[in-house]
């Protein structure tokens, strides 16, 4: 098991700097490098926060994840979300819960806060906010339901993605899309996915002819490249645009399936910087949209909700960084 000093010893600093840090104490004075390093670090060494025992805790924080209990590789990202929050409120002394929302019967009243993983419909929005208690979401925007919430620079992400691809010569560049349950449950679009058609219609190359769908799974990806390569042909774009790191890895075997090299012949950039991505060949390129800082961005929401500091419902927005490798 990794400790805090083993992540001390690599990032140079003593334990209690990596305690503090680890648990968002913003007072403790040390550069925004050293910050950085830990935190990446002990990401890197799956660091577990420490188990608090219930005797000694400041409280307890419901972790409740959208998600079915069934965890495949498309799920990666909310396990790094997971790792954030579970990280942070660990070592800041809080016993933390997890559980799915599938699961029945929650008793609420015995816990300090929530923390809301991934999509959630409106019956859920509303069944979660009725109890009652400091409650934060990540990875969803619900700040127009006056819940508090951690969210991805998505519109930068997608322009850094569509510029970078535009100034590598790329004349037309394709969208392998998919649609959670909750963008359909409401009838709009993932923001990835306006973002894409936005850019696109601005530089003139916008064509739904190079827009093909998935739901997030490796399969689907594979699938839907499939499509693109067999319907295309000769017109098949040099560079798609996935989503999801899932369907970019689908996707990347469908082009090997038939004898196109990624990115010689096809460029493919995916979402989410899952670990295999780096792993892969070729290495994925992605966009890294940082979900362990979005964990304990939430973590620090929610503390200051417990403790009475935030009155009023936030969006913290989370930058991207895109990550050029060898797709």
């Amino acid at each position: 098991m990794v400790t805090l000093k083993d992540i001390a010893n690599k990032a140079g600093v003593s334990t209690g700097t990596v305690s503090r840090i680890l648990s968002n104490d913003h007072n403790l004075k040390v550069s925004p490098d050293t910050r950085k390093k830990v935190l990446c670090i002990a990401e890197e060494m799956h660091y577990v926060g420490r188990k608090v025992k219930s005797e000694n805790t400041l409280g307890k924080v419901l972790s409740i994840t959208s998600h079915r209990k069934k965890i495949e590789i498309s799920d990666l990202f909310n396990h790094s979300l997971v790792w954030g929050v579970e990280t942070s409120l660990g070592n800041a002394g809080y016993q933390i819960d997890q559980i799915t929302f599938e699961e029945k019967s929650i008793d609420y009243s015995e816990y300090n806060g929530i923390l809301a993983i991934g999509d959630f419909d409106e019956a859920a929005l509303l069944s979660l906010k009725s109890a009652d208690i400091p409650i934060v979401f990540l990875n969803s925007n619900t700040l127009g339901s006056d819940l508090s919430c951690v969210t991805i620079d998505f519109k930068n992400a997608v322009n850094k993605i569509m510029h970078y691809l535009l100034n590598e010569g790329h004349k037309y560049i394709g969208l392998i899309a998919a649609n959670s349950n909750f963008y359909q449950s409401k009838n709009i679009l993932d923001p990835r996915i306006t973002h894409y058609i936005d850019i696109a219609k601005e530089k003139d190359i916008y064509d739904t002819k190079f827009i093909f769908h998935g739901d997030f799974s490796i399969q689907s990806g594979y699938q839907a490249m499939t499509e693109a390569i067999e319907n295309l042909g000769e017109e098949l774009p040099s560079a798609f645009f996935c989503i999801s790191d899932a369907m970019a890895i689908g996707a990347l075997r469908a082009l090997k399936d038939h004898n196109i090299s990624s990115p010689k012949d096809v460029r493919i950039i995916g979402f989410g910087n899952i670990e295999i991505g780096e792993y892969m060949t070729p290495k994925l390129s992605t966009i890294d949209p940082h979900p362990g800082q979005m964990g304990r961005s939430g973590s620090f929401v929610l503390q200051n909700m417990i403790k009475g500091l935030q009155l009023y419902p936030v969006n913290v927005v989370t930058s991207t960084d895109l990550i050029i490798r060898e797709s």
